[in-house]
């Protein structure tokens, strides 16, 4: 019932308030998910990594369009028949569980790295929040390639273009992160990267 599906940059997968037809999970890339008001301004609430879910089962309309960030892939099945597979077997439904759960947390992330935090601390979590996806084939966490311009981080963090340059020189010179490219960054003190953020580590 699976099939796979390659996304180009900035193609959507799912129109904010469509029935779709699909749900699925991300195989590699990033994608974002936004919501547009009547003006037609667009605003990302939050993206979606390698391993997570996408689509709603058992629901309604879509309340937030997802679109690709950079070249991506997914797995996509049909939604009746996932919905059916789900309520069949006890496995499924626990694992589609676990991914409503983790989805709610990403989104309480999300809103405390928006909400109350400085801007050195919005980009630092920015940064660890991209880190628990960096793994490589070689299960290297330390190389973070972003699929986003400085000016997109800017607008994702609800901040200047401005600010966001000086804040990644700012860890830069805490030697806390190298950049070696415009896209690239390579994290060497992953405790002081957190603690910049403002988190606390998890146990």
């Amino acid at each position: 019932m699976r099939r796979r599906k390659s996304v180009r940059p900035g193609e959507t997968l799912v129109w904010q308030g469509e029935r779709s037809p699909l749900v699925g999970v991300v195989v590699d890339g990033v994608l974002k998910l936004t919501v547009s008001n009547a003006d037609g301004d667009e605003q990302i609430i939050g993206l979606v990594h390698r391993g997570d879910f996408l689509g709603r089962p058992f629901g309604g309309p879509t309340a937030y369009g997802v679109s690709a960030v950079g070249d991506a892939n997914v797995c996509l099945f049909p939604r009746n028949r996932f919905d059916q597979l789900a309520s069949e077997r006890a496995q499924v439904g626990h694992r589609l569980l676990e991914a409503t759960l983790e989805e709610l947390e990403r989104s309480r992330r999300w809103l405390r790295m928006l909400g109350h935090k400085t801007a050195g601390q919005k980009l630092a979590a920015f940064l660890v929040d991209f880190q628990r996806h960096a793994a490589d084939a070689r299960g290297d966490t330390t190389r973070i390639a972003l699929p986003f311009t400085r000016q997109h981080i800017a607008d994702i963090l609800g901040l200047t273009f401005e600010t966001v340059s000086r804040e990644f020189s700012e860890l830069r010179r805490k030697l806390i992160i190298d950049l070696p490219d415009s896209r690239v960054v390579v994290v060497r003190n992953r405790d002081a990267l957190l603690r910049a953020s403002g988190d606390l580590p998890l146990h």
